[in-house]
């Protein structure tokens, strides 16, 4: 049985998840991948886990994503956009474009969330920033509404940065950016801060896993990965970007 084989049978599980969740055409969203590289995750990368997870997620990409992509970062008290997954060459990317790429200057250092998220809001918010919104909007220009971005944010601990990292869901929330934050904290940390997130911000959720290796085996994991509550963003933010282009 080939990979693209299993890789579409994986993808098609994932439209069934979104079905179920109220969605019932083509998702078009931007998927990001926030992967820590904190020293404490060093032997999930070395026993190939980490890979499992970009594997795993691959479908979302494939199912959800214009380009069918992932954008896969990596952060510890640094961040830095480490590769773009796609079918072609999910193979060893970590290892390959993660281990021995451009991530010296991140790997095996503290946990802090806030640059990795402003690197996402950099990388996704260019097009539809507040500044350029004032800027069409000032000249009369008609743009699309930037797509909707779904970020998976794993973990293994907790940060050391909670106010900075507070401040830039605020400003996500108050600025009404179309991104939306999965958040997998990983093992027995309580993860208060990231559970408190959850329930305050309606574009953030929590997944608890207490073992990666039995969550990457698990049949329901798309289901875990695409709660109701994110298929209800999901769907918000595809009506309104609807009514946009109807005005």
């Amino acid at each position: 049985m080939s990979d693209i084989f299993e890789i579409d049978k994986e993808v098609e599980k994932v439209r069934f998840v979104l079905e179920k969740g109220g969605i019932d055409h083509v998702v078009r969203a931007r998927v990001g991948l926030n992967l820590d590289v904190s020293g404490s995750m060093a032997d999930m990368y070395k026993q190939g886990l980490v890979q499992r997870v970009v594997e795993r997620l691959l479908p979302l990409g494939l199912a959800c994503d214009d380009n069918g992509e992932i954008d896969v970062w990596g952060f510890s008290n640094d961040a830095a956009l480490a590769c773009v997954a796609t079918r072609q060459n999910y193979k060893n990317i970590v290892d390959q474009e993660m281990m021995d790429g451009d991530l010296d200057h991140v790997l095996w250092k503290g946990t802090q969330y806030a640059p990795v998220i402003q690197s996402n809001l950099d990388y996704y918010s260019k097009a539809g920033s507040p500044v350029a919104n004032f800027l069409r909007k000032l000249f009369g220009e008609q743009q699309e509404r930037p797509l909707p971005v779904i970020n998976y944010f794993l973990t293994d601990g907790e940060n050391a940065d909670v106010r900075e990292t507070q401040k830039l869901f605020e400003e996500i929330e108050k600025n009404d950016i179309q991104i939306y934050y999965v958040l997998i904290g990983l093992g027995n940390s309580k993860y208060d801060f990231l559970r408190q997130s959850a329930k305050r911000f309606p574009n953030v959720g929590f997944v608890s896993v207490n073992s990666l290796t039995e969550f990457l085996s698990d049949e329901t994991i798309y289901e875990k990965l695409l709660p109701s509550e994110l298929c209800a963003w999901l769907k918000h933010e595809h009506e309104e970007g609807e009514d946009d282009e109807h005005h």
